[in-house]
């Protein structure tokens, strides 16, 4: 435990954990605010937490293939996209996640719309991630 404290105080101070951090902050304040029911407070806090624990992992793989390889290498650059692609995926999941939960409180219309622009972009993202991965195939 005493680690693992350590760990979260050291982690707390870095930046893309304090946006992350922020936001996470908005959002269960602006849920509260809501009245968001026991199920959509726990579905927004496993989408906050899913996010910082893969930006966790991402820190931790960075820091130590820092420490291990000190010379550019492409192997320590592909597992370093790799984990940075987890934290992007887990982003959107929760990006969208929390356009879903905050879509009804809002009384917004077209619902069907949201749904359909949120597909959409969940499309294009994983066409673009498809597409940067097959081009390096094809040099």
């Amino acid at each position: 435990m005493h680690w693992a404290l350590e760990g979260l105080f050291w982690i707390a101070r870095q930046r893309n954990v304090l946006i992350i951090s922020l936001i996470a902050l908005l959002a269960l304040g602006s849920a509260l605010g809501l009245s968001f029911s026991a199920v959509q407070l726990t579905i927004l806090i496993l989408a906050i937490f899913t996010l910082l624990a893969f930006e966790l992992i991402n820190t931790a793989i960075e820091l130590l293939l820092d420490h291990l390889v000190q010379e550019p290498h492409p192997a320590v650059k592909r597992v370093k996209d790799v984990a940075a692609a987890a934290v992007l995926l887990s982003a959107t999941g929760s990006a969208a996640v929390a356009l879903l939960l905050f879509w009804g409180p809002l009384r917004l219309p077209q619902e069907s719309l949201l749904l359909k622009l949120i597909g959409s972009l969940l499309m294009a993202l994983l066409l673009a991630l498809i597409l940067w991965g097959l081009r390096s195939r094809f040099k």
